[in-house]
């Protein structure tokens, strides 16, 4: 199950950042042909359509891992494995120290 996990977790945040890669360089570096008066505004909009793409897929990137950990621990909880749900403990404590959420 953490196999799981941690190999769709990745594959969908690749897919995230690289679709908002390719929107972020298209909007960025594209030609435009537009007569309005502001030519720029199409690639802008979507170089921002980009980084809209990019955000939640580095977000799914960086909780991954911390879900991984989670479900060790309940995993581990469930089969009274006191040392790994210690262990666990710790490294969620650790990861909730280092956030910028706490």
């Amino acid at each position: 199950m953490v196999g799981f996990l941690l190999r769709w977790g990745t594959l969908l945040a690749g897919m995230w950042i690289l679709a908002g890669s390719l929107l972020f360089l298209l909007g960025e570096y594209a030609p435009t042909t537009a007569t309005y008066s502001s030519p720029k505004l199409g690639s802008r909009l979507l170089a921002d359509e980009g980084v809209f793409f990019i955000r939640p897929g580095m977000m799914i990137l960086l909780l991954t891992p911390v879900l991984s950990t989670l479900l060790i621990g309940l995993s581990s909880l469930r089969r009274r494995d006191w040392p790994v749900v210690g262990a666990t403990l710790i490294i969620i404590g650790v990861l909730w120290l280092n956030s910028p959420f706490r």
